[in-house]
């Protein structure tokens, strides 16, 4: 029998054939085929709109490591000049004293002058490397959103991001990236409470296990007598889980001990 996909791809098969639903009623082939299509148009056009995004993202990406590295060069090189002036400033002792001697002053003040232009070079490039910063945080900040949005809601619990990134910068836990990884501290700091939880629940699965068990072993089997407690009770208590009573039951419970021997009825 052909799919539905087989049967409006068929050509043979025309738009105004009706195909019966049952109670929900009649669909003709060429409402399914426009239903299909306007689907697969949907589709297409979710997948070239993450397509382009993703692409949008690598370009800028790429973009802002090429301007990254091209204003450390000229921040480097400005800083040099920077110093060269300062060292230039300050002089040996003995050297001429620039900013009181009548001679040379006016010659530092034409030097001054013309040293200016980096002056305002070097503005730029601060300027620069604040916008940078700024967009370097945005971006690690949504990484490390991301990350810790991952984990499971029950695990978070109501910790916080931001005190396990203060955990990862104070003892230096860092990722394959060298960035401050607040995960992989949160996985190291919760580890023993996790991994109590996880024995808690694996005691809680155990207690309902062994609860089962002895309400089976109770329970008369098809075609054996069933067992009166000695009290004459019908319907005996099961004393509460854990507890030396509870021991006891399961310890010398026949049924159980027949069972714990490997005897089949």
């Amino acid at each position: 029998m052909p799919t539905l996909e087989q049967l409006l791809a068929d050509t043979a098969v025309t738009d105004d054939i009706e195909i019966n639903f049952g109670e929900k009623g009649k669909v003709k082939v060429g409402d399914l085929r426009a239903f299909a299509k306007a689907k697969q148009e949907a589709s297409d056009a979710a997948q070239r709109e993450a397509a382009a995004k993703r692409k949008e993202y690598e370009e800028a990406a790429t973009k802002a490591k090429a301007l990254a590295a091209d204003s450390l060069k000229l921040f480097e090189q400005t800083e040099k000049e920077k110093a060269a002036i300062e060292a230039a400033k300050r002089g040996k002792v003995g050297d001429i004293d620039w900013d009181n001697d009548p001679v040379y002053k006016p010659v530092r003040s034409l030097l001054s002058k013309e040293l200016e232009p980096y002056a305002q070079v070097a503005k730029q490039v601060a300027d620069l490397q604040k916008a940078m910063a700024a967009g370097y945080k945005f971006i690690v900040d949504d990484y490390n959103e991301r990350r810790w949005n991952s984990l499971p809601k029950e695990q978070r619990g109501d910790k916080q991001l931001s005190d396990f990134l203060k955990i990862a910068e104070e003892k230096n836990i860092r990722d394959s990236r060298g960035l401050f990884d607040p995960v992989e501290a949160f996985n190291r700091e919760t580890a023993d409470s996790r991994r109590a939880a996880e024995l808690k629940e694996a005691e809680k699965r155990g207690a309902k296990e062994a609860e089962e068990k002895l309400r089976a072993a109770n329970l008369a089997r098809p075609g054996s007598t069933p067992r009166v407690p000695a009290s004459g009770a019908q319907n005996p208590k099961i004393p509460k889980f854990g507890t030396p009573e509870w021991t006891d039951a399961v310890l010398n419970d026949p049924e159980i001990q027949r069972i714990a021997a490997g005897e089949v009825q």
